[in-house]
């Protein structure tokens, strides 16, 4: 959910990189903001290739994601 919240607030960009995790569906409600946040370095995943769509982000992850997300957009 996060990394589709940032990508709206980053205004939904295309990307047509390949989609670096195995456990992520095409066409899921998630799949482009996930492709986005992989692309940009917002998320890297597992070191197994997995995203892990239904896990619970820790505050440890969450704090990430929004401090490289705030130095993309606000450098």
């Amino acid at each position: 959910m996060i990394a589709t919240v940032l990508w709206r607030m980053a205004g939904s960009p295309v990307v047509s990189d390949a989609l670096p995790f195995a456990d992520v569906a095409d066409e899921t409600w998630y799949t482009e903001s996930v492709r986005w946040a992989s692309v940009v370095g917002i998320v890297g995943g597992y070191s197994d290739g997995t995203f892990g769509p239904d896990d619970a982000v820790t505050r440890e992850q969450l704090a990430a994601m929004l401090m490289r997300f705030v130095e993309l957009y606000n450098p």
